[in-house]
């Protein structure tokens, strides 16, 4: 509809409803992962604003043309567009957007290895969220905290940050940033030779992704277990995980995350 509609403003002049339009067109696409189409709308949208004047609109666009180069892996490019957003959104006073930009800036940082960096960025997003109300995306801040603790080794804070995300992933169905959580809550309980509550847990992220269709979310899942053996030297570990991690598509097994308890585990009994 939005395509149909599209010549409408085009032919009228009004070059502001146009780029809207071409936005709104583009976040289908990035919706459907037609990534190459998203940017290509996205693109067409950016000089239009530009243009116009439309600061504020254009800051969304460079944010939405970042994502794409995120979920492309072109990092310094996202980076960039980002970089681009935060400071009109900052001098706009648009808070909320600002916060999902702070995340997506922490998101690219941690992806460079940039932790705390990436941890500074998270930390400026997450009170903003919680005073405007924005549970889903502070519950993925949350859980991105989580993931910077615990690749530092500190696994009671990490811990606690997934604790905080999961139940609000689970109350308002967000299944894919939930599989997220399950897989980063098997990477943490893999490291303190949890191997039971590991396999609960990439299995459950496993089912969510096949389910899903997120193939690229559960090949870096595997990457991460695989990479965890090789530098700790868990055979016994990967021999139990690998069959399940590497299988074309998991055996149907739970998709309902498990129970991560409300104490550090500790031995038996206790990852876009």
């Amino acid at each position: 509809m939005f395509q149909q509609a599209a010549p409408v403003p085009e032919e009228i002049g009004d070059r502001a409803m146009l780029a809207k339009m071409y936005n709104n067109i583009g976040l289908i696409h990035h919706a459907c992962r037609e990534y190459e189409a998203a940017l290509a709308i996205y693109q067409k949208a950016a000089p239009v604003l530009e243009e116009i004047g439309d600061r504020a609109m254009l800051a969304t666009v460079h944010n939405n043309i970042g994502l794409i180069h995120d979920a492309r892996g072109e990092y310094e490019a996202a980076l960039a567009m980002f970089q681009q957003a935060a400071p009109v959104l900052e001098e706009i006073g648009d808070r909320a957007a600002l916060a999902g930009v702070y995340n997506n800036i922490g998101m690219i940082q941690h992806a460079r290895g940039e932790y705390e960096a990436a941890l500074a960025m998270f930390q400026q997003a997450a009170p903003v969220l919680e005073e405007i109300g924005d549970r889903a995306t502070l519950a993925a801040v949350h859980n991105n905290i989580g993931e910077v603790y615990r690749v530092r080794g500190d696994y009671e804070a990490a811990l606690a940050m997934y604790q905080q995300a999961a139940p609000v992933l689970e109350e308002i169905g967000d299944r894919a940033a939930l599989a997220g959580v399950a897989a980063d809550l098997g990477l943490l309980y893999l490291q303190l030779g949890a191997v039971a509550q590991a396999e609960a847990h990439l299995r459950c992220s496993v089912t969510l992704y096949d389910e899903l269709g997120l193939e690229r979310d559960r090949a870096q899942t595997t990457r991460q277990v695989l990479q965890m053996g090789l530098d700790q030297g868990w055979s016994a570990v990967c021999q139990l995980l690998l069959p399940l991690l590497a299988a074309q598509r998991a055996a149907p097994g739970p998709s309902a995350l498990p129970s991560v308890g409300s104490s550090s585990p500790k031995g038996e009994s206790l990852k876009r």
